[in-house]
């Protein structure tokens, strides 16, 4: 992993917006639930503005929610009582 951050942060395509890189290849199922949702969308909401991330990913399916958590964060309020 070490090796792929320096290789990718040397690239001079890579935008150096991104502060965090987060390897996520080695992820090959993704268990979810309304709480993990919305719990994981106020963290990108959160963090998204104060911390650029990048994600390795090495799966469409994960890379698929991964976006889709961006999506969410960006777009719903998060309300707690929900059932």
């Amino acid at each position: 992993m070490a090796a792929a951050v320096v290789a990718i942060r040397r690239d001079p395509r890579f935008s150096q917006q991104y502060v965090r890189i987060e390897n996520l290849l080695d992820v090959t199922d993704f268990r979810v639930s309304r709480a993990l949702i919305q719990a994981s969308a106020q963290i990108t909401r959160e963090g998204a503005a104060a911390a650029p991330r990048l994600h390795l990913v090495g799966t469409d399916a994960i890379y698929g929610m991964i976006r889709m958590l961006e999506l969410y964060a960006n777009a719903a309020p998060i309300r707690s009582g929900l059932p």
